[in-house]
C-alpha cells in the first residue's frame, strides 16, 4: 500500500482521509496528522451556539467524530507538524518521523474566535459552547451582522431555542444585511425572505 498522510484534520483533511482510507482497491494506507483526536465538522457552529446539547447527545455529539472512526483502518498521529522533507513529516517536540508517498497539506484556516480552536479535549470544547449559550442567554439584545446563510441561520436558532433571556421574552432580535436591516418581533413581522429562512421559528 501506499502511505498518504494527511496534514490537518477538519473538514477538507477528514474527507479525503475517510474516502481514501475506503478506497475499493485498498491500495493507501491513511495516516491524519492534527492535535486534536477528534473531527469537529465547523458547518455545525452556527447550530451549535444556540444549543450544544450535551458531549453524550446532541448537536455537539452530532458534530464530532474521533479520528479512529474518519481512519479505522489508518492512523491518527496527535500533534503539531514540526518540519517536512521530501520523504517524511516530523510530528510533536519528539519530532516523531512519519514517512509518507504522498503529502496532503489541508490546514485549512485560522479564527481569532472560538469558531475553530487547536487542540481542546472534547470536554473543554463542549464547554466552550456552553460558555458561548449562557453569554448569548444573557443577552437582552441579539445582534447578528450579515444576511447569508451563516447569518440566518444564526438568527434560525436564536430565535427558536434562546427567544426568552432569564424566564422572560426577549425583546429583540436584529438581522442586519448588506442592503436590509430586519427586525424580527414576535409577532412574525419579517421580509419574505426572512419568513422563509425562519419558518419553523418563533420571531421575536
Amino acid at each position: 500500500k501506499k502511505n498518504v498522510v494527511i496534514c490537518g484534520g477538519g473538514i477538507a483533511g477528514a474527507w479525503t482521509a475517510f474516502h481514501l482510507d475506503n478506497d475499493e482497491q485498498e491500495r493507501f494506507h491513511v495516516t491524519i496528522i492534527d492535535p486534536k483526536n477528534y473531527f469537529e465538522d465547523p458547518t455545525t457552529q452556527p447550530m451549535l451556539m444556540c444549543d450544544p446539547g450535551t458531549v453524550e447527545e446532541g448537536r455537539f455529539a452530532n458534530s464530532i467524530a474521533p479520528y479512529n472512526k474518519v481512519v479505522a483502518k489508518g492512523k491518527h498521529v496527535c500533534g503539531f507538524v514540526q518540519s517536512i522533507s521530501t520523504t517524511h513529516v516530523e510530528v510533536g517536540n519528539e519530532r516523531t518521523v512519519v514517512p509518507f508517498d504522498y503529502l496532503i497539506m489541508a490546514m485549512g484556516s485560522s479564527y481569532a474566535s472560538n469558531i475553530k480552536v487547536v487542540n481542546p479535549t472534547i470536554e473543554y470544547r463542549w464547554k466552550q459552547h456552553q460558555a458561548e449559550l449562557i453569554s448569548m442567554k444573557n443577552a437582552a439584545t441579539i445582534l447578528v451582522i450579515g444576511g447569508g446563510v451563516v447569518g440566518c441561520e444564526v438568527a434560525g436558532n436564536a430565535a427558536d431555542r434562546l427567544h426568552k433571556v432569564n424566564g422572560c421574552e426577549r425583546r429583540r432580535l436584529y438581522l442586519f444585511t448588506q442592503d436590509h436591516t430586519f427586525f424580527l418581533d414576535r409577532k412574525g413581522t419579517s421580509t419574505s425572505t426572512i419568513t422563509w429562512c425562519l419558518s419553523e421559528s418563533r420571531f421575536i
